[in-house]
């Protein structure tokens, strides 16, 4: 028995006019019940978890897509595909999730959804837009603490590459640990647990107590730590060294210290990481394509 394989052209044409309506009708039933049942999970307003995904990695990208996760159920009940050359993205890749997640909030917004707060990573374009757009000045907006902490650790990694920081790989893992475990022991005073995640300079120094006495810590009073371990005596930082200076300079950065006040505990990008990373045993960044990379959003 032979078999005959239908040639490239055809492949293609049955795949636009046959295959690729079936899916969306398909996909368009899928996302009608999940929508459903968010909104009877969430009477009172919807929490969203937002993370972009790229179709090349750098940034030279020209597809991308924004999944919008329910906190409470981490169901996905809406989606957008954005490319490169869309309006309001001009061809900058970097501009895809923020013009996605633009488009996907005025789309649930124009469904009745009540948006309570959106959880995105550190990306200060989707914070400018959050604080900006009139339709969005309800939305509570968090940052995700696992992207913030991820920007220290690369930052702390380089500084420790340098002949003037012989210490700071031994702190390294040991700041970023405690910078978690202040994230989760202050939910409700983050005030209070950015001071004691600042505390690390001090400790770093053995210094335990009296903290009334250094400038850049308030309304604390000592360490929530035990003191030095004689391994770690042997890794203290002098306070008036330059490697001291570098690590002051990377916890005490602005930015930083405004996105850890930004983080929720409870919220958090996670749903959107695992459902990538699903995506990504089907189709890899380097081969991804998005089929609607020419719909111009609406908005």
């Amino acid at each position: 028995m032979r078999l005959a394989l239908p040639c490239y052209r055809t492949m293609r044409k049955e795949l636009k006019e046959i295959v690729m309506p079936a899916v969306g009708v398909v996909f368009a039933r899928r996302m009608a019940q999940a929508e459903a049942t968010v909104r009877g999970a969430n009477p009172a307003g919807v929490g969203v978890a937002v993370d972009g995904r790229y179709s090349h990695m750098g940034h030279t990208a020209p597809n991308g897509t924004v999944p919008f996760i329910d906190i409470h159920t981490n169901i996905i009940f809406n989606v957008k595909n954005m490319h490169k050359d869309m309006r309001g993205i001009e061809g900058i890749s970097g501009r895809m999730e923020k013009e996605g997640v633009r488009i996907g909030l005025l789309e649930l917004q124009a469904k009745q959804f009540t948006i309570t707060s959106l959880v995105s990573d550190n990306d200060g374009k989707i914070k400018k837009m959050m604080e900006d757009h009139p339709r969005f000045s309800q939305i509570v907006h968090h940052c995700d603490f696992w992207h913030l902490v991820k920007g220290l650790n690369k930052v702390l990694r380089e500084l420790a590459k340098r002949k003037e920081c012989p210490n700071l790989e031994y702190w390294r893992r040991k700041i970023v640990d405690h910078c978690y475990a202040m994230h989760e022991k202050f939910p409700d005073d983050r005030n209070t647990g950015l001071e004691y995640m600042k505390s690390a300079l001090a400790h770093v120094c053995d210094r335990h107590t009296h903290f009334e006495k250094i400038p850049f810590l308030k309304g604390i009073s000592g360490c929530l730590h035990h003191d030095l371990s004689e391994e770690s005596k042997s890794h203290k930082i002098d306070r008036k060294s330059n490697e001291f200076a570098l690590l002051k300079h990377a916890l005490l950065k602005p930015s930083f210290t405004k996105s850890f006040l930004r983080a929720a505990p409870k919220m958090n990008t996670s749903p959107c990481e695992n459902f990538n990373s699903v995506l990504n045993l089907y189709a890899s960044k380097t081969i991804a394509r998005l089929v609607n990379k020419h719909i111009q959003p609406i908005y």
